[in-house]
């Protein structure tokens, strides 16, 4: 995993191949928990805004607040994030 941008509010980070998007019954396997063990925080909260399958590579953006989150989703959801 290579972190591309991180602010307060969003991390924008590679996901490789093979490696879940969303977390996993063992935390370390996916990429939230990755990027808990990165920041030395594991109760940091880490929206999950989109998903990549297990199988592919590729960048991805994840929240680092509940509001950001919020706002990415809608964002989404009216397709104004491309991806």
């Amino acid at each position: 995993m290579t972190v591309l941008y991180q602010d307060q509010y969003i991390t924008v980070c590679t996901k490789p191949s093979g490696v879940s998007s969303e977390d996993t019954t063992a935390a370390e396997n996916g990429m939230p928990g990755l990027l808990r063990a990165a920041w030395g925080s594991p109760n940091a909260y880490v929206g999950v805004v989109h998903r990549l399958d297990v199988g592919v590579s590729g960048v991805m953006v994840y929240a680092r607040t509940p509001a950001a989150a919020a706002a990415l989703s809608a964002q989404v959801a009216d397709r104004r994030l491309e991806k």
